[in-house]
C-alpha cells in the first residue's frame, strides 16, 4: 500500500486536503470519491494527488475488505478444494489479527505449538526423572525401614532369651537357697539335740562323781 495526499475542492469553497491508503493512485482516486457516496454530497473536483509515502500499512477497513474477497474466492472453489484446505483456520487467525492489532500467522501458530509441546516433553521428562528417583527413595527407605524393624525384632528376642535365662537363674537360686535354709535348719536342730546330750551326759558323770565320795 502507498499514502496519497489528494487536493480537492467544492465550489465556492478553498483548496482542501486528503490522505488516502491505496495500492496505487487510480485505486486512491477511487477510494476518494467513494468516500461521499451516501452523504448526499457529490464528489469534489480532485486537483492533484501526490504520493507520500509507500509501503504503508493497509487500514482495518481495507483488510476486512480484502479478507471478504478472499472469503468470496474460498466460496466460490468449495471448502474441499486445494486452495479452502490450504486456507483452513487462516481466516479466523486473520480476522484476530484485524480486531486486535495481531501479526500472527499459521505457520507461526504451529511453530509455537511445535515449541510449546517440546517445552512439554522436557517438562514430563523432568517430573518422570523425578518421580523415578523418589520411587527409589522411597524404596530405599522402605528397605532401611524393613532392615531396622528386623533388627529391632532381632534385639527384642535377644532380650527375651535373657530375660528367660535371668528368671531360670533367678527361680534356680531360689530353690537353693530354699534347700540351704532347710538345711541350716536341719543343722540347728542337731547341734540343739548335741548340747542336750552334752549336758545330760554332763550330769550323769556328776552323779558317778558325787556317788564315790
Amino acid at each position: 500500500m502507498n499514502t496519497y495526499k489528494i487536493s480537492y475542492q467544492f465550489p465556492g469553497s478553498s483548496y482542501e486536503d486528503a490522505v488516502v491508503t491505496a495500492p496505487d493512485q487510480r485505486a486512491a482516486e477511487k477510494a476518494f470519491k467513494a468516500s461521499f457516496k451516501g452523504t448526499g454530497l457529490k464528489a469534489p473536483d480532485i486537483f492533484n494527488v501526490e504520493l507520500v509515502a509507500e509501503n504503508t500499512p493497509a487500514t482495518k477497513d481495507q483488510e476486512r475488505e480484502a479478507l471478504e474477497k478472499i472469503k468470496a474466492i474460498l466460496d466460490t472453489l468449495g471448502l474441499d478444494s486445494y486452495v479452502g484446505t490450504a486456507f483452513e483456520g487462516c481466516l479466523e487467525i486473520a480476522e484476530e489479527n484485524i480486531e486486535n492489532d495481531f501479526a500472527f500467522s499459521m505457520k507461526q501458530r504451529v511453530e509455537a505449538a511445535v515449541v510449546e509441546n517440546s517445552r512439554l516433553k522436557e517438562r514430563v521428562k523432568e517430573l518422570e526423572d523425578k518421580l523415578a528417583e523418589s520411587e527409589k527413595d522411597y524404596e530405599a527407605a522402605h528397605a532401611a525401614a524393613h532392615l531396622v524393624a528386623d533388627e529391632k525384632d532381632a534385639e527384642i528376642q535377644r532380650l527375651k532369651t535373657q530375660v528367660q535365662e535371668l528368671s531360670e537363674k533367678l527361680a534356680s537360686a531360689e530353690e537353693a537357697l530354699e534347700d540351704a535354709n532347710e538345711e541350716a535348719g536341719s543343722a540347728e536342730a542337731r547341734s540343739g539335740e548335741a548340747q542336750a546330750e552334752i549336758v545330760r551326759l554332763k550330769a550323769k558323770l556328776y552323779d558317778y562323781m558325787t556317788a564315790g565320795a
